[in-house]
């Protein structure tokens, strides 16, 4: 459904009305995420899946890694690209011509499966891999990340840039448009994105930035050395329920 883009504005709240305050966290939608997305999610009341931005070969968007005996695997998803050098990550189909779901799938099971806590979370594999058949990217990557989210216990509103139309600068316009149709003043966001967002437009629209920053104790891997950006599929299969706090937990004990 898509929303009508006349009804917002870069203007703040009024001043000395009080609001309750809403965070929002975006990312544009990653195959199979590290955990680092997780941190952020969990620390957000609405997640935006930032779609409508441009596909990127041998991104983030399509591949993930896991460690193996062999050193880390790449997990790609093939998808069409000649002749669509712009196209947006929600309009990225997928090459129905390719057998890749059945090869994750099996890459996925035989390296996990002596892992401690594979045999709780393979429901998710069976999930991603056997009943569904994935056409769009960007479907793909929010269904996968929605349900790894469910299964770390995080408990947020999900909402995807695309269905808002908004258009404009890099410099945040676009983000201070979906923050004000979402009712939140608050946004986490990734480290990156510091280097071209205009801070004063955030100021004057009334919005808070904060910035991730990523720091994680290391867990018992199948495989030496340890690797911290892998997919997150590797935690769950190696920590079960504990996950989470390697995630955010150990942060409680800090304070």
């Amino acid at each position: 459904m898509k929303h009508d883009k006349r009804a917002v504005s870069f203007a703040a709240p009024p001043k000395g009305k009080k609001v309750q305050m809403k965070t929002v966290s975006m990312m544009q939608p990653f195959y199979l995420p590290w955990k680092g997305l997780f941190d952020m999610i969990h620390q957000s009341d609405v997640f935006m899946f930032y779609d409508d931005v441009q596909f990127v070969s041998k991104n983030w968007q399509s591949r993930n890694t896991i460690p193996t005996a062999n050193g880390l695997v790449w997990l790609t998803v093939p998808v069409l690209t000649k002749d669509r050098r712009t196209q947006n990550v929600c309009e990225t189909e997928i090459n129905p011509n390719e057998d890749w779901q059945k090869k994750h799938y099996k890459t996925l099971s035989l390296t996990y499966a002596k892992a401690p806590y594979f045999k709780q979370y393979a429901y998710l594999l069976e999930d991603f891999y056997l009943d569904h058949q994935w056409t769009n990217l960007g479907d793909l990557d929010v269904h996968t990340t929605k349900k790894l989210c469910e299964a770390l216990g995080i408990q947020v509103e999900f909402a995807r840039s695309s269905d808002y139309g908004f258009e404009g600068s890099k410099e945040g316009e676009k983000i201070i448009q979906l923050c004000n149709a979402l009712g939140c003043d608050h946004l986490i966001n990734g480290p990156k994105a510091a280097e071209y967002m205009n801070q004063e437009l955030f100021d004057a629209a009334g919005i808070d930035v904060r910035y991730m920053t990523y720091e994680y104790p290391e867990y018992r891997q199948l495989y030496r050395p340890f690797e911290h950006g892998v997919s997150v599929l590797d935690l769950l299969f190696n920590t079960g329920e504990k996950a989470p706090y390697y995630i955010w937990g150990w942060k409680d004990e800090q304070k």
